[in-house]
């Protein structure tokens, strides 16, 4: 069920979405509906969290309390150099983790420039922090499963290479062949699917046995074996599988996830922010 989530929702999937970091303007407005945001990040497999904050700016005008006088400063927030979107969500990378940036207060802005008195401000704020949370999950979704979290080694290299060369050259062609010359459908289609799983199952073992070569490395020596340098994939990239089913029946770039994922939120990301501070 994707209703509101009971108290005390136990995640069940090793990374989350978080919204504990935000104090924007729809800070005591809306919480996250966490059975949804997990229910997103177990299908999409992500494998860093996403925390979700407001868009820093150069500069902010804070306040301190001095007798009854409230003495304004400037504090230093975070750049937005580095940071990737369309200005009112921007997405970044930083210590293994995505960072969500939404402009809330250009949100705030805009619904009281259309709003015309017939909804309350809450309800249209509201949808719009949504719309934009989902469009910057999407992009951390695509940036990971598309791009290896922004890691471009040897090994992101062969597993395009792999798929290019096998699942969308080798495997059409056979198929074709076999069709052509009057071969049963079905069994094509069975030898197909055998044999892509065969070389498939076989590529992504030796991915994942490099990657853990690489765990036992690093552990027994005193300096860590960088992965850009050595060309050795990490056990936590999204390239990298965990499992029997994944190894035989997941692509080694794993588009099937960025497509579920994608399919998820396009389903069920109208329940992913909910009216009311749970807090």
């Amino acid at each position: 069920m994707l209703d509101v989530e009971p108290k005390g929702y136990e995640f069940k999937h090793a990374h989350r979405i978080s919204l504990d970091g935000y104090r924007g303007v729809g800070h005591d407005l809306m919480h996250l509906n966490d059975p949804v945001a997990d229910g997103f990040m177990r299908v999409s497999d992500m494998r860093s969290d996403i925390v979700v904050t407001q868009k820093p700016q150069d500069r902010a005008l804070d306040y301190d309390e001095i007798g009854f006088v409230r003495v304004g400063k400037f504090l230093n927030l975070p750049r937005m150099e580095l940071w990737h979107g369309d200005g009112i969500v921007d997405i970044k990378k930083e210590d293994d983790i995505w960072l969500v940036a939404i402009n809330d207060q250009a949100l705030a802005n805009k619904v009281a420039r259309s709003n015309d008195g017939r909804r309350k401000f809450d309800d249209l704020f509201i949808e719009d922090f949504r719309d934009a949370l989902i469009r910057g999950s999407i992009q951390c979704l695509k940036n990971e499963k598309i791009l290896n979290n922004g890691r471009y080694n040897l090994s992101t290299l062969t597993s395009y290479g792999f798929l290019g060369m096998f699942d969308l050259t080798l495997i059409p062609t056979i198929v074709a062949t076999a069709v052509n010359s009057g071969a049963d459908p079905l069994s094509v289609a069975l030898n197909a699917g055998s044999l892509w799983a065969v070389f498939n199952g076989g590529y992504n073992t030796f991915h994942l046995a490099f990657s853990v070569a690489k765990r036992v490395m690093n552990k027994l020596s005193r300096h860590s074996i960088d992965e850009a340098e050595s060309g050795f994939p990490d056990y936590n990239d999204p390239f990298t599988k965990h499992s029997l089913l994944e190894l035989i029946a997941v692509p080694p770039v794993p588009l099937d996830r960025l497509t579920r994922g994608a399919l998820y939120l396009r389903m069920h990301g109208d329940k992913i922010i909910t009216a009311g501070n749970q807090k």
